[in-house]
């Protein structure tokens, strides 16, 4: 009875050791996170949740205390864009820090006194042909209208159509 109560301190003993360990390193990591900056904290991605290593148990007699690095995870590589310094397909300016600035495209200002296009022969035939069509038919709805207007100029002969524009 004696003796399984002393394995039982020693093991509480281990696990308090390495429970402090655990303690020490989660706050040295906070502390190098604390230093990196939001805008690198944005890129790591948080571990997946690991299992407790005294789940079962350690045996009996054996030496629970584990090794800290194998229960860290890999450190991850950093971040590098696939083609540095705009070299590929797709050109970007990029900054003095390397980071990828996409380029806006310029409009072109229009110009409010431009004369405008003159209007398609096919919008000059919707024109003369939509009030003759609203008279004969004035419950039918606008885009059956439309519909039938469409059909009738894509029936036209290309001779027929030159004579409107």
């Amino acid at each position: 009875m004696k003796n399984c109560s002393l394995q039982l301190l020693n093991h509480l003993n281990s696990l308090s050791d390495v429970m402090r360990k655990c303690a020490e390193i989660s706050d040295q990591y906070a502390h190098v996170l604390h230093g990196l900056g939001p805008a690198t904290l944005q890129v790591i991605q948080p571990m997946p949740p690991m299992g407790s290593p005294f789940a079962a148990g350690p045996p009996i007699g054996a030496n629970p205390q584990l090794n800290m690095k194998q229960m860290m995870p890999p450190p991850q590589p950093p971040v590098v864009p696939a083609q540095p310094n705009g070299v590929g397909k797709r050109k970007a300016d990029h900054s003095q820090e390397g980071e990828v600035v996409k380029r806006k495209r310029v409009k072109k200002p229009r110009d409010p006194d431009a004369p405008k296009r003159p209007p398609s022969s096919y919008l000059l035939f919707q024109n003369e042909v939509r009030q003759a069509m609203k008279k004969a038919n004035p419950t039918m709805a606008n885009h059956e209208i439309l519909t039938n207007i469409s059909q009738r100029w894509a029936g036209m002969s290309p001779e027929e159509k030159e004579v409107r524009s």
